[in-house]
């Protein structure tokens, strides 16, 4: 085990020194409820595993660190000192950790942009390439086509004046965004009412740079309009990735952009580009030969190898080959990068998000196998995940290869998982799920009685964690979560700022319910909400348009068609009859190859429009006429 840091944790030390007096005192009223759900040695044991996991040699526990490696033995030792079964059968070789790839995403291998005059632009200064960028190589002439939009659905083409030969074989230089009244707000986002934040999916590198590849574009080159002007600040490559672009798409600074301006205008050339995007707001594009380039991208796309890691507490009587599931993911975001929400290479301790999950997950381990000696319980699995800040990947995982635990879904009654528990405020806690199983709410009300925590519940399982793909297998479900705040994907959200005491509550909270979960007799009873939109927010976006289902992320690289692992009922998937475990191979003319291929035909079809699916169910193909829907209704 690491040995840990001095700790000091401001509100926290007096909480602990205050539990310390408590449990000195003898019974104090109402107050002896906080030493009677957990001893301060607990705390203290808790607050070591916070300090522990955010460390700097933990490096943020980020996918294809050593330190991600680090934390993963570190819970494994601990679940393997505490005598728990290693939860894995690999035959001979039982182990604690569950190994899968991940991709990282995208880097720059190399990149060069050379202007007409032969001056060589300074890669990552000047110019960068996207992470959605093709790899290749493109010399042509440079035209500009404004915003780079065709929209029927706001009647806007900037592309209208073009003749097809106009374009073919071009380097298309494009504003990035879309268009903008005069306080720099979108058009379109708001009017439309599914925007990325403050932009419709009309503004994406991708729509702009498919777009203009199928106009015939060799490439994309993208520049801030005036009105958002970032100087020399350059898209990060590794913040841009996701669908793969057909073409190679570089950002380009507004300096280079005004460079290549200057052959077209006798003004100055910011002031031209300011009336450039003046008349690309009101949709009349000017088109403009900016002079020959060339230049060339070379994308590389890592992988690395990341472990679930999990330990089995073994049942006892009739109800062992029962299961109850406890999560939490381990991971976070390392240096930043992707899903970071600042623009530095900073390690992000992840001290909420989710040391604080991960810590009671061990700490619940710790307690469970000293309180459970019941004659009839079920079996406890205890999993720390991996992968959930790159899309929920070791959740999907494990729940796509639940025999390496030598169990099927049937056997499973519950999954709870813990997800942001650290920062509990004005004693609420959220837990989400509550429909999902037919005892949730009576369950908690009963195990919540001597905690008085103020509960705010919802009945929806759907959400950006690891629950999810346990309700797709029909489990209950439950997600414990203590609220956003400033700190989440910040370098900020660091150890002190954790409420250790109120984290502690709710780990109380969780071992109540779950040890009623292992040892009452009856069992509970999956429920499906129809209304749950199966999507997973942090999955490659769908756009405006919507066929209601959840892909297989195991298919989301490859070429063997894209997976269904759910279909919301009433849907459009559902109503043309897809089914669970079907595999899209064919949107009408286009091959399907995997979960990107056929995000990037949903997005480019209009609500309302019919496309024929090949489909492959059990390996035997078929065709579904499917009417894509819209989010909204």
């Amino acid at each position: 085990m690491m040995k840990s840091v001095p700790f000091n944790l401001g509100r926290n030390q007096f909480w602990l020194v205050t539990l310390v007096l408590l449990s000195a005192c003898g019974p104090l009223g109402p107050q002896r409820v906080l030493t009677e759900q957990w001893s301060v040695q607990q705390a203290i044991r808790y607050q070591e595993i916070l300090v522990d996991l955010t460390s700097p040699v933990m490096e943020g526990r980020g996918a294809g660190t050593a330190g991600l490696d680090l934390a993963r033995d570190y819970i494994a030792n601990d679940f393997k000192r505490l005598g728990l079964a290693p939860a894995f059968d690999y035959d001979v070789n039982p182990s604690f950790s569950q190994p899968f790839e991940i991709n990282l995403g995208p880097e720059v291998h190399s990149q060069a942009l050379i202007l007409e005059d032969s001056s060589v632009l300074e890669s990552g200064r000047e110019f960068n390439a996207v992470g959605i960028s093709a790899s290749d190589f493109f010399e042509g002439q440079a035209i500009f086509v404004g915003y780079g939009i065709e929209s029927k659905r706001h009647t806007y083409n900037s592309y209208e004046s073009l003749a097809p030969e106009d374009i073919d074989g071009k380097i298309v230089v494009v504003y990035r965004f879309e268009p903008q009244d005069s306080t720099g707000h979108s058009l379109w986002s708001q009017r439309d009412g599914y925007g990325i934040g403050r932009w419709s999916r009309q503004a994406t590198f991708h729509r702009k740079a498919e777009t203009a590849a199928r106009h015939g574009a060799s490439a994309l080159l993208v520049v801030n309009p005036p009105s958002l002007d970032s100087g020399s600040k350059l898209v990060s490559v590794a913040r841009s990735g996701g669908l793969d672009a057909s073409i190679p798409v570089i950002h380009i600074t507004s300096n280079v952009f005004e460079r290549m301006l200057a052959s077209c205008t006798q003004m100055s050339p910011d002031i031209f580009s300011k009336r450039l995007q003046k008349q690309a707001d009101h949709g009349n594009t000017s088109v403009l030969s900016l002079g020959r380039i060339r230049g060339h991208v070379e994308i590389e796309r890592q992988q690395a190898t990341v472990s679930n890691v999990a330990a089995i507490l073994t049942g006892s009587g009739e109800l062992a080959d029962e299961v109850v599931v406890v999560g939490a993911h381990y991971d976070h975001l390392g240096y930043g990068g992707i899903g970071s929400r600042v623009h530095v290479a900073q390690m992000h301790p992840g001290a909420d998000d989710n040391a604080s999950g991960a810590g009671a997950l061990m700490l619940l381990a710790e307690m469970l196998r000293a309180e459970l000696d019941h004659a009839t319980r079920r079996t406890v699995l205890f999993v720390a995940f991996a992968g959930e800040e790159r899309g929920l990947l070791g959740s999907a995982y494990l729940t796509k290869h639940l025999g390496q635990l030598g169990v099927n879904a049937k056997q499973i009654v519950a999954m709870v998982n813990m997800d942001m528990i650290g920062r509990l405020e004005n004693n609420r806690l959220f837990v989400f799920g509550t429909d999902s199983g037919d005892q949730w709410n009576q369950l908690l009300g009963n195990a919540n009685q001597s905690i008085g925590l103020d509960l705010h519940t919802d009945g929806s399982a759907q959400g950006a964690s690891d629950h999810v793909h346990f309700y797709n297998q029909k489990i209950p479900v439950l997600h414990f979560f203590t609220g956003a705040h400033a700190d989440y994907h910040r370098p900020s959200d660091t150890v002190e700022k954790i409420n250790q005491v109120g984290s502690m509550r709710v780990l109380s909270l969780v071992k109540s319910l779950v040890i009623e979960l292992v040892i009452q007799r009856q069992r509970l009873a999956f429920k499906h909400d129809n209304s749950i939109e199966m999507r997973r927010p942090t999955a490659p976006s769908h756009g405006a348009g919507y066929l209601g289902i959840m892909p297989d992320y195991e298919t989301l690289h490859g070429e063997s068609g894209c997976g269904v692992q759910a279909v919301t009922i009433n849907g459009p998937a559902h109503q043309a009859g897809l089914r669970e475990n079907d595999v899209i191979v064919r949107w009408g003319k286009n091959a399907i190859g995997n979960v990107y291929d056929l995000t990037r035909q949903l997005r480019s079809s209009e609500i309302g429009s019919q496309v024929e699916l090949r489909v492959l169910r059990s390996g035997k193909p078929i065709q579904l006429m499917v009417k894509i829907g819209s989010r909204s209704k």
